[in-house]
């Protein structure tokens, strides 16, 4: 899961085979409250996209840092 000020995004991976099982994106500009998953509601692509790649980003280094201990 990542976290930003506005949304939550939740990739569930399998590790040994790297698929995404499921994907949560929740906003927070109208409750803190993570009541409805809007993953596939989305209108904003840019949006996604961009927590997407902050995502696959920081879960690439974590993997690194993981492998290398």
């Amino acid at each position: 899961s990542m976290r930003t000020s506005s949304h939550r995004l939740t990739k569930w991976i399998d590790l040994k085979s790297g698929d995404i099982r499921a994907t949560e994106l929740y906003s927070y500009s109208h409750s803190q409250i993570e009541l409805e998953n809007i993953f596939r509601k989305t209108t904003n692509q840019t949006l996604l996209n961009h927590l997407q790649t902050q995502f696959d980003t920081a879960f690439a280094k974590s993997l690194g840092r993981a492998k290398s201990k």
